[in-house]
C-alpha cells in the first residue's frame, strides 16, 4: 500500500489530495484498504498500466487529535475526519501507464484521467466502493454508491475513456452501466464480482450477487457491448470454461455450505459439504 500527496505540503491541511489509498470512510465503512490496481495484461508494445484512486479531502474537516510520542509527551496531530452529516472525501479514477527499458528502468510515464468525472457520470453517488480491471485489461470497472446507501451502480470504462489531462477530448467510447440496484432500506456491500470468459467479442459476462429479492442470490449478467441488446440477468451462476463454479450457500439459519451448479441446469444445485449436527 502506498500514498502519494499531490502537493509538497508537510501537513494534512496543506495536502488535501492523495492517490493510492482510499479515504477513511471507505476503509471504515466498506472494508476497502487498497487504492490501486495493476492491469492483469501487458499490451503488445510492453505497456504496463495501473488504475489508481484520487482522493480529494478539501471539504473534509481537519481535526486536532491528541498524540503521544516515544518520550511520553502529549501533543496533537492533524487528521481529516468527516463528522456525521458533514462533507465526505471525493474520489475519482486515473491511470498511470509506463514501459520498461532493456535495463529495467521505468520510462515513457503517462498519467491519464477520465474524460468525464465520476461526479458527472453519477451525480448522486458519493462512495467509490470497488474498482478493478476486466480479465483482458481492455477496460476498468467501478462500483458507486449514494450517501443513503440505497442506490448502487456498476460502471465499465473502456481504456479510451482515459486521456492526458492537458488534452482531454471526447472519448471514442463511452462508459457503460452494467448494473443498477436500489433498496428502500440499504444495500449490503460485498465482494462478489467475477468476470467470466465471454461467449463472443461483443459480450460481457459476470457473476454478481444481489439482495434485491430479499435474499442474497447469484446472478449471471450478460451485456452486449455494441449496444444492440440490454443487460440480462439469469438467477444462478454459469460455468466459465474452467469447470463449474463453486459458491457458498446457507441452507439453514445455523449452517453454511459450499455448493455447485451447472451452466446447463441452473436449478440443479449440488451441495459439496456434508451437514453436521
Amino acid at each position: 500500500m502506498w500514498r502519494f500527496l499531490e502537493s509538497e505540503g508537510a501537513s494534512v491541511s496543506e495536502s488535501p489530495v492523495s492517490v493510492g489509498i482510499p479515504s477513511y470512510v471507505t476503509q471504515e465503512e466498506f472494508n476497502r484498504y487498497v487504492g490501486f490496481w495493476w492491469c492483469p495484461m501487458i499490451d503488445a508494445v510492453g505497456t504496463y498500466r495501473i488504475l489508481y484512486e484520487v482522493v480529494d479531502e478539501n471539504d473534509v474537516e481537519v481535526l486536532q487529535l491528541p498524540s503521544f510520542g516515544e518520550d511520553g509527551m502529549a501533543g496533537t496531530e492533524e487528521h481529516r475526519f468527516p463528522r456525521a452529516g458533514s462533507p465526505n472525501a471525493r474520489s475519482s479514477l486515473a491511470l498511470a501507464q509506463f514501459s520498461l527499458s532493456h535495463t529495467g528502468q521505468i520510462e515513457q510515464v503517462c498519467l491519464l484521467s477520465l474524460t468525464e468525472p465520476l461526479s458527472s457520470l453519477s451525480p448522486s453517488s458519493e462512495y467509490l466502493l470497488r474498482a478493478g480491471w476486466t480479465p483482458d485489461g481492455s477496460a476498468v470497472w467501478a462500483e458507486l454508491l449514494d450517501r443513503p446507501q440505497q442506490r448502487l451502480q456498476l460502471l465499465l470504462f473502456p481504456l479510451s475513456c482515459f486521456q492526458p489531462p492537458e488534452g482531454l477530448q471526447q472519448a471514442s467510447a463511452q462508459s457503460l452501466l452494467l448494473w443498477q440496484e436500489t433498496s428502500q432500506v440499504w444495500i449490503n456491500v460485498h465482494d462478489v464480482l467475477v468476470f467470466l470468459r465471454p461467449e463472443s467479442p461483443q459480450e460481457l459476462r459476470l457473476l454478481w450477487a444481489s439482495e434485491e429479492s430479499g435474499f442474497r442470490h447469484l446472478y449471471l449478467l450478460r451485456l452486449r457491448t455494441d449496444g444492440q441488446a440490454p443487460c440480462t440477468a439469469l438467477p444462478l451462476p454459469s460455468g466459465h470454461g474452467f469447470g463449474k463454479p463453486d459458491f457458498r450457500r446457507q441452507s439453514t439459519p445455523s449452517s453454511r455450505h459450499f455448493s455447485r451448479c451447472s451452466a446447463s441446469a441452473f436449478r440443479a444445485i449440488r451441495r459439496l459439504t456434508a451437514i453436521t449436527v
